[in-house]
């Protein structure tokens, strides 16, 4: 699995994962070490930073949640409601 597809992986993991998820768990699910996920995970919390993304990539301690940004909340909830 080359470094693309490694942040393809985990990127569609934790949009699929409701709740925050482990490193560990995430690297398990893609059979590579934790370092080489963890790198990965840095790189989408960049990529997730940058002013055209709608998301936010929280790490919350050991975990790791993909979240919508909050400027983008009332449109959101239009398209919920």
């Amino acid at each position: 699995m080359n470094q693309k597809q490694i942040r393809a992986a985990v990127e569609a993991m934790l949009f699929a994962h409701a709740e925050p998820v482990e490193t560990d768990r995430l690297a398990k699910a893609v059979q590579l070490p934790q370092l080489s996920v963890g790198a990965e995970l840095e790189a989408l919390r960049g990529r997730c930073a940058r002013e055209d993304s709608g998301l936010h990539l929280l790490h919350l301690n050991t975990r790791w949640q993909l979240a919508t940004k909050t400027e983008w909340a009332d449109c959101i909830r239009r398209l919920l409601d």
